[in-house]
């Protein structure tokens, strides 16, 4: 019963991570890693919902693009414990 719920979990990680992988250019309009020298240290906008780093950079698109990949890392650690531990 334990295992059900702990695969079940683990695969709905999986379809988060997924999920946000496939729509993280749908939720924000702005390339994560491209710099815009003259829309650096903006406070947030209507175009950019939380603003920009020093080189430009929307921080609301940094999120969303690092977010998946840290879902993606703890789904493969949980999916390792439970191999080991089995």
């Amino acid at each position: 019963m334990l295992a059900c719920l702990l695969v079940g979990m683990m695969l709905g990680l999986g379809l988060i991570a997924l999920a946000g992988y496939l729509t993280d250019t749908a939720i924000t309009a702005y390339d994560p890693l491209k710099m815009n020298v003259a829309a650096r240290m903006q406070a947030p906008s209507a175009a950019h919902w939380r603003g920009t780093d020093k080189i430009g950079r929307g921080m609301l698109a940094r999120v969303v693009a690092g977010s998946w990949i840290s879902l993606a890392k703890s789904l493969a650690m949980s999916l390792a414990g439970w191999r080991m531990r089995r």
